[in-house]
């Protein structure tokens, strides 16, 4: 990652529409889209980062307003966050401290 500041983490596995028809070739849905709403499905994931670094990992609601924050581990000199599904998101905001 960069130096200080907001970064935008976005971390999801398959998307799809109820309905959703792909052709044979599996590479295009045509405009067989489905119907809304789009299910998405959240991964687990562990986020280290360098020694040293600080920072705080917001969860972000689906209009990017702030909802509450990934508490991070200390281990071996390295901050951890370990996001997942139970966030019920696909976005995080990463803001990294100086």
């Amino acid at each position: 990652l960069g130096g200080p500041g907001r970064y935008l983490l976005t971390a999801v596995s398959r998307c799809f529409n109820r309905q959703m028809g792909w052709n044979a070739e599996h590479n295009s849905v045509g405009r067989r889209w489905g119907i809304g709403p789009t299910l998405c499905l959240g991964v687990p994931l562990t986020l280290t980062l360098e020694e040293g670094r600080e920072a705080r990992l917001v969860v972000l609601a689906p209009d990017g307003t702030r909802r509450d924050e990934v508490p991070g581990v200390h281990r071996n000199g390295r901050l951890q966050f370990e996001p997942g599904p139970e966030h019920k998101t696909l976005w995080y905001e990463l803001v990294m401290e100086e």
